[in-house]
């Protein structure tokens, strides 16, 4: 039962949430700090050492950043300058990020990002919100470096009211965002493939 307190970085680190996934025997945590930064931390299980390391420098991080594992790598997107939305990845044990601009988004809030694997083919998603509490996403075949949009709904306007969240979920990927009107929606595909969305919870 009892929980043990490890500190990451010190005083004057952090400015933004961080986020966290297992990746590799470890964990892995990003965060912005500074100036617009965009910080990665790695730490292997059972050992009490975090290393640093920097993915982005000054003014290209605005948002809290997303991250998650895939396929022996580390892949991490945040909002950039200008609305912007820059996905990263680095090969796990190496030290080098690659940096890449999601083409065609108008990014309002933090992004979230999923793997999943869909007919042996491995993808990165990522989902954000866009204008008029639009819902965006963008998926990649890995190593391919182009990035494709994703219609979600019909009702392109009013269906994420807040930074939504993504996840894998058997071949596909799962959606769950704060509705306009203060519902709470989920977004998923039908066994033909087609999306559809279910009001989770509504004001009463």
């Amino acid at each position: 039962t009892a929980w043990h307190a490890v500190m990451i970085a010190g005083t004057g680190t952090t400015y933004s949430a961080p986020a966290v996934v297992a990746n590799g025997g470890g964990a892995i945590v990003v965060a912005a700090p500074p100036r617009n930064t965009l910080d990665f931390y790695w730490n292997l299980d059972g050992t009490p050492a975090w290393h640093r390391q920097l993915v982005a420098g000054v003014g290209t991080t605005y948002s809290a950043p997303a991250v998650t594992g895939n396929d022996g790598s580390a892949n991490v997107v945040a909002q950039g300058p200008g609305n912007s939305l820059d996905f990263y990845w680095q090969q796990n044990g190496t030290t080098q990020w690659h940096p890449e601009a999601i083409p065609g988004a108008d990014a309002v809030s933090a992004p979230s990002i999923t793997t999943y694997s869909q007919d042996d083919v491995d993808l990165a998603d990522v989902v954000v919100q866009g204008p008029i509490d639009s819902l965006l996403d963008f998926v990649n075949v890995n190593g391919s470096g182009t990035w494709n949009s994703v219609a979600v709904s019909d009702f392109p306007f009013f269906t994420a009211g807040s930074a939504p969240t993504v996840i894998g979920n058997n071949g596909s990927q799962n959606i769950a965002a704060f509705g306009g009107a203060g519902q709470l929606l989920f977004y998923g595909p039908d066994s033909a493939g087609v999306w559809r969305q279910q009001v989770v919870s509504r004001v009463t």
